[in-house]
């Protein structure tokens, strides 16, 4: 190792290129594995979390009472989402947190980090548990249990504080209050021995409908959004497998230079294996430092990756261990350092030492020369194949990702202020109170210059819901065997005209549509079609959340148009109620601007809000377009960064090319001055050296082509619109990769071009 250390140290240039290149593949690979790690494969923070499952039944939400009596289950507990409002020195603000029931923390068996953890006897009481970097932001006081916080403008002790890595379905949990009497998302802890397919018989049986579903929670809480970043991964790899195939024609080159050496030393009795283990030991000093490197440019990153990464991922990686470099990062690590030592070392080591001994002592370019150049073609273009693959990935990722930002959704979003309101529901109580409220903000804020239109929806969800959400069951009348399935808004008479969402038949809601008049609602296109085809559906009944004792029959009025969802195929079924019946106390205001910018609109909007409620916490704000566009971040930043890595490995393939097309040009000086001197134009000697870059990278297209192809379906599965296999993104990249093999083998081809065939004779 001592003799491979002061080889390296020798060749300073060298050996840094070798260590900054890997470094950064490798870095690159580990920082996208600690996503995953933490997204995948951590388990839950929670003892014996193996028992823990997500319960939940498919025709409806699942109740706490629907698995009383369970003999597979030790005890079962539920929680739902909620944004507190919670006041401070600088005002109200919003805090992500749970209502939970009085079981749930006790069945998590979670250790408080700080004063102690809810019990069954703290339901209905204003206790709370607050996150670990909320009580950060108290001022990590060591003795905040038992003080006070103000939520929802009421009083509340802090019972403790969360673990470091709590996680619940996300890991930014600020609060938790044991305020929930039942729904919301069901998880249960098995019984030690029970496992989840027994479980969900039983369950199945007791559940009303005879069925249940019982999934490890680990496993509930994975999220399609994760595939993109294992997706990622894999195309990470491919920029690492060009980056050993570029320089192991490095290492081949560098042989070039050390033939003489490695003659003289085999003469003097220095086994094969002896050289080789030489060779790879210098690979993997190289390698060890690459990975060293990577692993530091990893943390360097931890905040740079939270903040590239999309929201909704980012969320579910809140905290200050969660990207941490734990067992499984560095062996994957050590993993890849290992990958690059055989594939940048031994290989090459190997090519490099078979030859001559005395052809090698009379420093002959001949013999074995010719096989290591061709060997260096292989590789090269196995670095045009990968190149490819990754450049049509990219082509493919940006096309579905333009379809997706120019889709029709139903609705025009430009010029409107999208308008996120959250008052207090206990401030609010009655639904009286509710609907007056959000009457007096639509006219306050109508008054203001600028606008056209103020709608009203809710809940927040609106318009997308979210991927996979099912919507809420509701019944027909007359036909009470049919599942029926829907997603259900609040909206206000002036909605449509705010998004302009078009009314194809009947009517819209009016003033005349209160709390004290017959419930009416507004269904889709989707809808009427799916579930009255041909017949007319205005004048039939409903009972939407038919599994609610408070469900009412609900006379339909009118059908509006469809709302598709950006990353769906299809037009979401919607159903419309008015808001006057069902007011909530957090909606979505709409405003239709008459102005250039909505945005401007802000600060008076803003003013109107405060006026109104002082203790309301602010709103967020953003226009309805952009809101659209975020809801299409992920694939924008998969997108983003496949095309860099598409970028990196192009860059790596056409250095390739030219150090390849170099080396052979330099080899066969001897050659190209015959040629000359027997009459070759240096025309005919450009056409020779670029006809082999032109060959290796057709020999790489061809791989690269059955490659993508061979892929297709790995592809389909991350793309959205698009086909994997189309022939205008294919014929551009392969277009693409001929092109950059003409440029990075046309200076070696212009420089052999140039070269005098007597100077080339008499070096010869």
């Amino acid at each position: 190792m001592r003799q491979s250390v002061r080889v390296l140290t020798g060749q300073p240039a060298f050996s840094a290129t070798v260590v900054l290149v890997l470094g950064l593949s490798i870095g690159a690979n580990s920082a996208l594995f600690t996503v995953v790690n933490a997204l995948l494969l951590r388990p839950l923070p929670f003892p014996h979390s193996e028992q823990l499952v997500d319960v939940s039944i498919p025709e409806r939400p699942a109740q706490l009472e629907d698995f009383e009596g369970a003999r597979s289950i030790e005890s079962a507990g539920a929680f739902l989402p909620w944004n507190f409002a919670v006041a401070g020195p600088d005002g109200v603000r919003l805090a992500y947190g749970f209502r939970v029931t009085p079981d749930l923390i006790p069945l998590l068996k979670l250790r408080p980090a700080l004063g102690r953890a809810l019990t069954r006897g703290d339901f209905g009481r204003n206790v709370v548990m607050i996150g670990h970097e909320f009580w950060k932001s108290l001022g990590a006081r060591p003795d905040i249990a038992g003080q006070a916080l103000t939520l929802d403008g009421q009083l509340y002790s802090i019972a403790g504080v969360l673990p470091a890595d709590f996680f619940l379905e996300v890991r930014d949990v600020k609060l938790v209050v044991p305020s929930l009497p039942s729904g919301g998302r069901t998880i249960a802890r098995l019984r030690p021995g029970v496992t989840p397919a027994p479980a969900q018989a039983e369950l199945a049986s007791l559940a009303a409908g005879g069925r249940a579903q019982v999934t490890p929670l680990a496993r509930a809480f994975e999220s399609n959004d994760s595939r993109p970043i294992v997706f990622l991964l894999a195309t990470a790899g491919f920029v690492l497998l060009i980056t050993c195939a570029n320089l192991a024609n490095l290492q081949l080159v560098r042989g070039l230079g050390r033939r003489r050496e490695f003659a003289i030393r085999t003469a003097l009795g220095a086994s094969h294996g002896r050289l080789v283990l030489q060779l790879t030991g210098e690979c993997a000093v190289l390698a060890a430092a690459g990975a060293v490197l990577g692993l530091l440019l990893n943390r360097a990153l931890h905040d740079a990756i939270l903040v590239i990464l999309p929201a909704n991922i980012a969320r579910r990686l809140a905290g200050a261990d969660a990207l941490a470099l734990d067992g499984r990062v560095l062996a994957f690590t050590a993993a890849l350092a290992l990958v690059t030592i055989l594939l940048f070392g031994l290989l090459p080591a190997l090519r490099s030492l078979r030859f001559d001994v005395i052809v090698r002592l009379r420093d002959s370019a001949h013999g074995s020369g010719r096989e290591r150049r061709r060997f260096g073609r292989v590789l090269v273009a196995l670095e045009m194949a990968l190149a490819l693959m990754l450049l049509t990935g990219a082509g493919l990722a940006f096309k579905s990702l333009t379809q997706l930002q120019s889709k029709y959704l139903g609705f025009r979003p430009e010029g409107v202020l999208r308008v996120l309101t959250d008052f207090s529901a206990s401030r609010y109580a009655r639904a009286g109170q509710r609907a007056a409220l959000f009457d007096e903000l639509c006219l306050c804020i109508g008054r203001i210059p600028g606008v056209a239109g103020v709608g009203i929806v809710a809940p927040q969800a609106y318009p997308f819901g979210g991927p996979g959400v099912r919507g809420s069951v509701f019944e027909i009348f007359g036909r009470p065997e049919l599942e029926a399935r829907t997603e259900v808004y609040s909206a206000n008479p002036r909605y449509l005209d705010a998004i302009r969402l078009p009314l194809l038949r009947g009517r819209w809601f009016t003033d005349a549509d209160t709390i004290s008049s017959p419930p009416v609602a507004v269904v889709s296109q989707t809808v009427a079609r799916r579930y009255w085809g041909d017949e007319e559906c205005i004048g039939r009944r409903v009972r939407f959340n038919s599994g609610r004792a408070d469900s009412v029959w609900t006379t339909i009025v009118g059908v509006a148009g469809d709302v598709g969802n950006p990353l769906a195929d299809h037009w979401q079924p919607t159903a419309y109620r008015p808001f006057a019946q069902t007011p909530s106390s957090g909606a979505v205001l709409m405003i239709r601007s008459s102005i250039a910018d909505p945005r401007s609109l802000a600060p008076a909007v803003r003013r109107e809000l405060q006026a109104i409620d002082p203790t309301a916490p602010e709103s967020r704000m953003t226009t309805l377009d952009a809101a659209v566009r975020a809801y299409v971040s992920p694939q924008r930043f998969t997108a983003a960064l496949l095309a860099v890595f598409a970028a990196i490995g192009l860059a790596l393939a056409a250095a390739g090319v030219y150090g390849v097309m170099r080396c052979w040009v330099a080899s066969m000086t001897g050659e190209v001055g015959i040629r000359m001197a027997l009459g070759a134009q240096p025309s005919n000697v450009l056409r020779l050296v670029l006809g082999r870059a032109t060959t290796a990278a057709a020999f790489g297209v061809a791989a690269g082509l059955g490659g993508s192809v061979a892929l297709r379906k790995v592809i389909a599965a991350q793309l959205i619109g698009v086909s994997a296999v189309d022939p205008l993104v294919l014929g551009l990249v392969a277009a693409v990769i001929f092109g950059v093999a003409v440029l990075a083998g046309w200076m070696p081809a212009v420089r052999a071009s140039r070269i005098d065939p007597a100077e080339a004779l008499r070096t010869e």
